[in-house]
């Protein structure tokens, strides 16, 4: 290696460790982005601690609850979701979307014949501006 030739020891080992570091974050970020992206939205099975009314023995015991408004989200790549074809359940990843919207879109695209633009989202009962706006990175035709 050349580049390091003049450097100490010390010198190179550290720009050989500053290196390894960048990868390692870069790696870090970009799993952290693909794992993120890929992941379809949790089931209604999601749940939630929540502590018991009465326990016999004193101790604190928890139950499971389901709770679906405490799901957590998961966004999908920019521009990964064609709404042409898109399942319920690809369209629930969208943000502002849950089950019954995504039934909406699907039920509205077999009407016309599918969307033309993506603007066409907002004739959809349930997707206003703001929402169309929060989606539309995720969307393409």
């Amino acid at each position: 290696m050349s580049f390091f030739h003049g450097f100490s020891l010390v010198q190179k080992l550290a720009g050989f460790g500053l290196g390894m570091a960048g990868l390692a974050g870069l790696g870090a970020v970009g799993n952290q982005y693909l794992g993120t992206t890929t992941k379809l939205p949790p089931t209604k099975s999601s749940f939630v601690a929540e502590p018991r009314n009465s326990s016999t023995d004193g101790r604190n015991s928890f139950v499971q609850k389901s709770s679906s408004s405490e799901r957590t989200k998961f966004r999908p790549a920019f521009g990964s979701i064609n709404i042409n074809t898109a399942t319920a359940q690809e369209l629930d990843a969208l943000p502002g979307v849950g089950p019954a919207i995504a039934q909406r879109i699907i039920e509205f695209r077999k009407q016309r014949g599918g969307f033309r633009s993506i603007d066409e989202l907002d004739q959809v009962k349930g997707i206003g501006p703001k929402k169309l706006q929060d989606m539309r990175q995720y969307c393409r035709l």
